[in-house]
């Protein structure tokens, strides 16, 4: 009796095993996804804007591909010490863009769109839950006791023409042209 046991716990090891071997390095380091920088293809930008003597003044930009990707943009000459900080992220160019985390000195913000649901929850730990950035874009406001300056986005931009063929699924159709003879 204790021989099935022990195949049965062997076979279920094996199965996380080869689950994780897939997932985890998704969730760990998801930036493998990235094409090189050389051929990185910029389809729109995130304008960075931070909030100074009551109005909303650009800080800076961040170009987007396709592929989701972190980058940084130091906000130092823009905030002020010891003081909590709001900054806006809105889209220009491309189609659908999406977020997965803003940062700000290594802290997640407080509240996004003056709210502390599900929109902060999304964008406070990398876990490619994206959220989608509408045309006003997002209101960060971020804590004062954070450890630098430097604001850290990861997202992306789509492209205007994705692509102008159909998903070829089952794996039969990849590279072949859809026709009768394609299988469905």
């Amino acid at each position: 009796m204790k021989k099935p046991k022990a195949l049965a716990l062997l076979c279920v090891l094996m199965c996380l095993a080869m689950v994780f071997a897939d997932v985890l390095p998704l969730l760990a380091n998801y930036q493998t996804q990235a094409v090189p920088a050389e051929t990185e293809i910029i389809n729109g930008e995130y304008v960075v804007s931070v909030f100074n003597n009551g109005q909303w003044q650009e800080a800076g930009r961040l170009g987007y591909d396709m592929f989701l990707k972190e980058k940084s943009l130091d906000l130092s000459g823009w905030l002020a010490e010891n003081s909590s900080a709001a900054v806006k992220i809105s889209q220009e160019g491309g189609e659908a863009a999406h977020l997965d985390t803003v940062f700000l000195g290594g802290e997640a913000p407080q509240s996004v769109n003056c709210n502390d649901g599900i929109l902060l929850v999304k964008l406070s730990k990398k876990d490619l839950d994206l959220k989608n950035v509408d045309t006003d874009g997002i209101e960060l406001l971020f804590p004062a006791n954070r450890g630098n300056d430097v604001l850290t986005v990861t997202g992306r931009i789509e492209g205007k023409n994705i692509s102008k063929e159909p998903i070829k699924f089952p794996s039969e159709n990849t590279y072949r042209e859809i026709n009768k003879g394609s299988r469905f």
